[in-house]
């Protein structure tokens, strides 16, 4: 598991922004990215990204295989 953030410069200030976290799965094939709610990025509840899927059922196994 890892952070997912980047930095940002505004009026030469150095500011680090944390989006949220990454795991990966044991054989780094596949991942899966939460995004906590966060009113600034108007996300209104937890989004998750989990790849490679092409449907909503891989995504699920992703998520299942990978959050134990």
């Amino acid at each position: 598991m890892g952070t997912l953030a980047y930095t940002t410069i505004v009026d030469g200030e150095i500011t680090l922004e944390m989006l949220g976290a990454i795991l990966l799965s044991d054989d780094f094939d596949s991942f899966i990215i939460t995004l906590p709610e966060n009113q600034e990025l108007e996300i209104s509840m937890e989004k998750r990204i989990s790849a490679p899927a092409s449907s909503y059922e891989e995504a699920k196994t992703i998520e299942e295989n990978t959050i134990r």
